[in-house]
């Protein structure tokens, strides 16, 4: 075992994790992996409490998965979306900012109008982030979502019972349009962070993303960067009643395409921009 100071400890992995790093993501990295690895506050790290708790070999390891890129959220096993805390491993994605955003989109919808018994769809869950979080913030709510992964229905499904809420998830892929037969008629709000990123967008991603978050999750064809777009607008025309909402979150460099794609079947579309003022969001409904 290591007997060390906690500042001591921090000082050591935020240097050696910089060669990679920026300076103040570095810092905050180490704070994460100190905080959720040893349970220590930023203030006993910061007054350099002494710590005998620490194998070597283990802030070592921790330290080489740093430095070969694999995000601290997959070394951690979790991550925290909306306030709560969510597994992740390599089989999801890292919920993003922009999602919480469009979680946010939704929500707001719903306080407006308040929907009883409201039934939402969410495709593509991943991590069940999105599906976990409605469930949780909307009362009395049906929830279903579905996702081409075993892995991530499986991470989907502890998250819903670390956060004690029912959601129906189902293995099946989207493009194949086999549905569960039990599925309901309609959907009140159909929500999704669908693959969207082009392969010739990949040489502009970081490493960390590209190393370790799963492909089939993000790229999709250069020929055809709208292909889950055109299943989920066809597939919300025939199952959002005249009430009904579909949200998604957006390619940066495709919003007006995404736009006029929905409008092609039938849908009224909105589209909103992040907090760094990118098109990130759309929201479309039968009804003006």
């Amino acid at each position: 075992m290591l007997t060390t100071s906690a500042r001591q400890l921090f000082d050591h992995i935020t240097h050696v994790i910089s060669s990679i790093y920026e300076p103040e993501e570095a810092r905050s990295i180490t704070f994460w992996l100190l905080q959720n690895k040893l349970g220590l506050t930023k203030t006993s790290i910061l007054t350099d409490k002494v710590i005998t708790s620490v194998a070597a070999k283990d802030f070592n390891d921790w330290i080489a998965r740093l430095l070969r890129h694999e995000p601290i959220q997959y070394i951690l096993g979790e991550t925290e979306f909306r306030g709560r805390t969510f597994r992740v491993n390599s089989h999801v994605l890292i919920p993003r900012p922009e999602t919480e955003e469009l979680v946010e989109w939704v929500l707001e919808e719903y306080k407006s109008a308040p929907v009883k018994n409201c039934r939402i769809l969410d495709i593509g869950t991943g991590s069940g982030c999105i599906a976990v979080s409605l469930a949780a913030e909307i009362p009395g709510s049906e929830v279903w979502a579905i996702d081409i992964s075993s892995g991530a229905i499986s991470i989907a499904e502890q998250n819903a019972r670390l956060q004690h809420v029912a959601v129906h998830f189902r293995q099946m892929d989207i493009l194949a349009g086999n549905l569960p037969e039990e599925f309901p008629v309609y959907f009140d709000y159909i929500i999704s962070n669908p693959p969207y990123v082009t392969i010739a967008e990949k040489d502009q991603m970081l490493t960390n993303v590209i190393a370790y978050e799963p492909h089939q999750a993000l790229f999709v064809p250069d020929d055809d960067p709208l292909l889950f777009y055109k299943v989920i607008a066809s597939f919300s025309q025939s199952s959002l009643p005249e009430r009904g909402k579909l949200f998604v979150e957006l390619n940066e460099h495709f919003p007006q395409e995404t736009s006029t794609l929905m409008q092609s079947f039938g849908l009224h579309t909105t589209i909103r921009h992040d907090l760094f003022g990118k098109p990130r969001m759309l929201c479309g409904s039968l009804s003006a």
